[in-house]
């Protein structure tokens, strides 16, 4: 009997394509269906567990797909972090359901193909309560400067100016683990990795908003979180345990480019410790954890409603043909006062993809591009959301 291998491959990628739209087709309105490949070995003869992983590792690769159409790539790769920590480490708990389409084993090696259906709910939940914006939105990189004293009567310490004490407190170590986990990024400050000071450093605990400003300027970063941490021996004491301690952190954050103080929290914690120094500085620390998820809500919220807010816009330009058009149009982009950053995504024909980092919102940024006029040709802008924008350039 004549065999016809090429019309067999065509109804099993038939069948395939019928089994994947039919899963896509019970799934609720949100969710997001993902074809994705897993692979595992096989160990002391034991498939089972081979398929397991690779179960695990394509329900990984689906919720990493399905987050990749969610958010930008330049958010993703701010935020890698936190969203490892909170979602990729535990990808499946987003995968609602799955269907093994294909399977393949040879020798110690097993590989299979799933649907899986990843719940988009879910996931935006997620991205949202670990403050990671969901409109493109780049969340700001933060500089942390805490004065610290173990107990009340003890010298501050601190890691700026000129004879700094230490590098790193237990107040910044908890704060930049908060901030981290929320999805900022936090500015390494060691001067110790410097070499010289930093000029026109603050040289006492309590520094000026300007000095704040240029401590801030100086890391490159976007907002400094400035304060003080101490503890104290807690007066009530519980028979049979150890003493306890009372750690107390402030703090407030302040914009670098126009020094506004945009957040300001105090916290206090109770840990009890046999020994006095680890009992203070475990203290400061559980103060310094509760400021930092505190800080870490209100500075997301205050970034995202903030119209001089960085976000990225993904711009999309038809007419880029006669190239020489295109070219000065990215130009002026670039030129634009609130343009951080102008990079270009994909090209195909007439057609160009950017991805911007405003200073702003998409409405400011139409307002800038229409006021510049060409010799060669004219724009229109024909579509307009809140993080995109398409472009025609239509010639004279």
């Amino acid at each position: 009997m004549m065999r016809h291998p090429f019309r067999f491959r065509q109804m099993a990628i038939l069948a395939l394509a019928v089994l994947f739209l039919t899963i896509a087709a019970t799934a609720d309105a949100g969710d997001q269906t993902v074809a994705a490949i897993g692979s595992g070995p096989i160990v002391q003869n034991d498939p089972a567990a081979a398929r397991q992983e690779a179960i695990r590792q394509a329900s990984l690769t689906a919720v990493e797909t399905a987050v990749s159409q969610i958010l930008p790539l330049e958010t993703i790769a701010r935020q890698f972090a936190a969203l490892n920590e909170r979602i990729f480490t535990r990808a499946g708990s987003f995968v609602l359901n799955y269907k093994v389409l294909a399977q393949w084993q040879s020798g110690d090696q097993y590989r299979l193909l799933l649907a899986c259906t990843v719940s988009e709910a879910r996931l935006k939940e997620e991205i949202d309560r670990i403050g990671v914006p969901l409109s493109g939105t780049v969340l700001p990189r933060v500089l942390i400067m805490m004065a610290e004293r173990s107990f009340p009567h003890d010298p501050p310490q601190f890691w700026w100016g000129k004879d700094y004490l230490f590098a790193r407190a237990a107040s910044e170590k908890a704060l930049a683990t908060s901030l981290s986990q929320g999805g900022f990024t936090v500015v390494e400050s060691d001067p110790g990795s410097l070499g010289t000071p930093v000029q026109g450093a603050p040289m006492g605990p309590d520094p000026t908003l300007d000095e704040i400003r240029r401590m801030g300027q100086h890391f490159a970063a976007e907002v400094v979180i400035c304060g003080g941490a101490s503890a104290a021996i807690s007066p009530n004491t519980m028979s049979g345990q150890p003493p306890a301690f009372t750690g107390q952190v402030r703090a407030r954050a302040v914009r670098v480019d126009s020094g506004e103080i945009i957040a300001e929290v105090e916290q206090t914690a109770v840990a009890t410790d046999a020994a006095e120094i680890s009992g203070g500085q475990n203290a400061i620390a559980a103060a310094a954890k509760l400021a930092g998820q505190e800080l870490t809500r209100r500075l997301a919220d205050a970034w995202k409603t903030s119209g001089d807010s960085v976000r990225t816009i993904t711009l999309e330009v038809r007419g880029a043909q006669p190239l020489a058009n295109f070219v000065r149009f990215r130009r002026m982009l670039a030129g634009l006062p609130d343009v951080q950053d102008v990079q270009t995504r994909e090209m195909g024909g007439s057609q160009v993809t950017l991805q911007i980092r405003f200073k702003g919102d998409s409405g400011r940024l139409n307002e800038a591009i229409l006021q510049h006029t060409f010799d060669a040709f004219r724009i229109n802008i024909y579509e307009s959301g809140p993080d995109h924008i398409g472009v025609e350039l239509l010639p004279l």
